[in-house]
Formats: structure tokens, C-alpha cells, sequence
């Protein structure tokens, strides 16, 4: 299940990611292993973001990791998305 790309959780995201890395994010749809299609099937605009790396084929495997300081970034990301909801 997807959402426009102009919804409001986007939004929210985007800006978010921006203004913590200057980097605009990346859009995919796509189905996984999570609540998300749940969510979106009921009405509710849901994304899934996080600090994983599928790109490298990191993701949920034996050697799954990541760098610290990316913790920390999502952290912040997470932490200005609160923020930008409340507006």
C-alpha cells in the first residue's frame, strides 16, 4: 500500500530530514514485513523511516548493524517530526 506524496506525513518527514542532513529523502513504496499496510488500509497515512540500511543489503540479516551516529541523526529526525506534527 502507498499514500500520495503530497500527504501531510511526507511533509513532515521530508522537512524533517532536510533540516537535519540538507539531503532531500528518497521515495519508495513497497510492502513489508511491518503494520504499515494495516495502517494505510484503514485510512491512516503511514510511512516507515528509519535508520536501517537496505541499500546494502544490511537489513535483517546475521551482520545487522548500523553506525551509531546514525542512531543519533534518527533521533533527530524523529524528535523534529514531532515538532512539525504540532504545528
Amino acid at each position: 500500500a502507498e499514500i500520495p506524496l503530497d500527504s501531510k506525513i511526507i511533509s513532515i518527514a521530508k522537512n524533517a530530514v532536510k533540516m537535519v542532513t540538507g539531503e532531500i529523502p528518497e521515495y519508495k513504496g513497497g510492502k513489508g514485513s511491518n503494520d504499515a499496510n494495516y495502517m494505510i488500509s484503514a485510512g491512516i497515512e503511514t510511512i516507515v523511516l528509519g535508520p536501517g540500511d537496505f541499500a546494502n543489503d544490511n537489513a535483517h540479516g546475521s551482520d545487522e548493524h548500523i553506525p551509531l551516529e546514525r542512531l543519533f541523526i534518527f533521533k533527530e529526525i524523529y524528535k523534529r517530526m514531532i515538532e512539525y506534527a504540532q504545528e
